[in-house]
């Protein structure tokens, strides 16, 4: 197993984001390879973050948005679990409170309508997202478009799903996005 890192940037991250990266690949344990790309446009970063794990015989990738704090295991416990795309609960940086992740497409989840233990769901964020590459390949490229206002990473989910894909949610890792402060 060799899990591609794969951070897409416009130009910054977050420290506290770095060192829960840093501290993933220590706890990991497997091959690991930090991929880093930077641009304007994230869904060609995305796109070309793919390539590059791909030319570099990773796995698996796992999304890490520059933006979220993760605790120690988090991407190993992803990557673990499996699936073909598995992401976690992550909020939107604004209130009310919504998930980045839904169970019935379209239809954004509050705090209180997500599951305590593993679900399969329709879309969900790349904040911290894990995807088999052997299974990623089935997928018709481009895997990532700037469709507004979908967003690059539900596109993703629902060009996956189209291709027989599935994809899960484990809402048993905490996952705080940064912003004004942690959501």
């Amino acid at each position: 197993m060799k899990i591609g890192v794969a951070i897409p940037h416009k130009g910054e991250i977050k420290v506290k984001t770095m060192l829960c990266i840093i501290q993933n690949i220590v706890a990991m344990g497997v091959d690991a390879q930090v991929i880093v790309t930077s641009g304007s446009f994230i869904h060609w970063n995305r796109e070309f973050l793919y390539e590059a794990a791909e030319a570099q015989g990773c796995t698996h990738i796992v999304y890490v948005d520059t933006d979220m704090v993760f605790p120690a295991g988090a991407i190993k416990q992803l990557v673990d679990h499996g699936k073909d795309i598995i992401g976690i609960v992550a909020y939107k940086k604004a209130f009310p409170k919504f998930a980045c992740v839904r169970i019935k497409e379209g239809v954004e989840m509050r705090p209180e309508e997500i599951p305590h233990e593993l679900f399969q769901c329709e879309e969900i964020g790349t904040g911290l997202m894990a995807v088999n590459l052997e299974r990623m390949k089935t997928i018709p490229p481009p895997h990532f478009e700037a469709n507004m206002p979908l967003g690059e990473d539900l596109y993703f989910c629902r060009k996956a799903r189209a291709a027989g894909l599935e994809v899960w949610c484990d809402p048993t890792i905490e996952v705080k996005h940064i912003g004004d402060f942690e959501y």
